[in-house]
């Protein structure tokens, strides 16, 4: 069923949601804790009632995961800020006896994702430590390419509505897509590059094209028409 939509270099379209275990949050929390003072708006967010679950990130280097976090909360943490990589974090990996990197994603001042190398249980989390913090911004990134297609001011409007902390490229039917809001399950709101915006639903299998372009899309969403938490329950 999954296979009728195919994410670039044959990933998975679908990504079980996954726990966040105990040791994660410790090791989050003892990141952020070393972190300058630029960074305590890190300090609410790495607790499980922010934090849900997180996901494999299948366009992440390994070890890297996507985090789903409480959406109302989420809302009232948002600041529009450009996405960048945070590094210059390390961790001593015990079997190994080296340091290794961890990396922070975070998006509008939100920790989306995290990066760490090996497994969890392999750190001394007492070794935890911040040196030389640098933040990486991609030059060509998916997101980038979504805010070309939507434009900046509908952008600016649509980060009240959507959660694009789980963007990707995808192809389906010969035709490239870009996902800007996960309604869960595997199912989406994604754009194409006539700036067309769809429906992407797996079970039962539905491509449907919703608005001609995000104009229409923030009118509708600002005005009330148009409710994505309807719209999913229509459709799931």
């Amino acid at each position: 069923m999954f296979s009728f939509f195919k994410r670039k270099k044959e990933t998975p379209f679908v990504n079980e949601k996954l726990e966040i275990s105990e040791k994660e949050f410790e090791l989050l929390q003892r990141v952020v804790a070393t972190l300058p003072s630029n960074y305590d708006f890190l300090r609410s967010q790495t607790n499980p009632e922010f934090l849900r679950g997180k996901r494999v990130n299948i366009m992440s280097p390994s070890g890297g995961f996507s985090l789903i976090f409480d959406q109302n909360m989420e809302k009232k943490m948002r600041q529009l800020k450009p996405y960048y990589r945070l590094g210059g974090i390390k961790v001593l990996n015990v079997e190994k006896n080296v340091y290794e990197p961890i990396f922070l994603d975070i998006l509008d001042q939100i920790l989306i994702g995290f990066s760490i190398p090996s497994q969890v249980e392999a750190y001394d989390l007492e070794t935890v430590k911040s040196e030389l913090i640098f933040e990486k911004k991609p030059k060509n990134s998916v997101f980038d390419k979504i805010k070309g297609i939507l434009g900046e001011e509908n952008l600016e409007s649509l980060k009240k509505y959507l959660s694009l902390n789980n963007i990707f490229e995808l192809e389906l039917n010969g035709e490239n897509f870009y996902t800007v809001h996960e309604f869960g399950d595997g199912n989406y709101l994604a754009i194409n590059d006539k700036s067309e915006i769809f429906g992407l639903f797996h079970d039962p299998y539905k491509v449907e094209k919703i608005f001609n372009n995000p104009k229409q899309m923030v009118g509708d969403l600002e005005t009330k028409i148009f409710s994505l938490e309807a719209y999913k329950n229509q459709n799931t």
